[in-house]
């Protein structure tokens, strides 16, 4: 039997925290916490499920799943332009 390879269409990815400017978090715009455990915005807030939502853990998962950068992006772009 053969394993059916699935992608996760509704790939998040997110900056690190200290790469998201300080008036954004200031302001409570959008900001991702010191621990990497959630993302935030005024009165929101959302919990990081992977540490695959950012760069770094995305590339090496996708290293180790044998996916193509392409994929990805071309699911961000769809994703993304609706």
């Amino acid at each position: 039997m053969t394993r059916k390879l699935r992608i996760n269409g509704h790939s998040h990815l997110l900056p690190y925290p200290e790469q998201i400017p300080a008036f954004m978090k200031d302001k409570e715009i959008f900001w991702v916490d010191d621990e990497r455990k959630y993302m935030l915005q005024k009165g929101w807030k959302r919990p990081v499920t992977d540490s695959s939502f950012f760069l770094d853990e995305k590339l090496e998962w996708m290293e180790k799943t044998n996916l193509d950068h392409a994929v990805i992006l071309n699911l961000s772009q769809l994703y993304g332009n609706g």
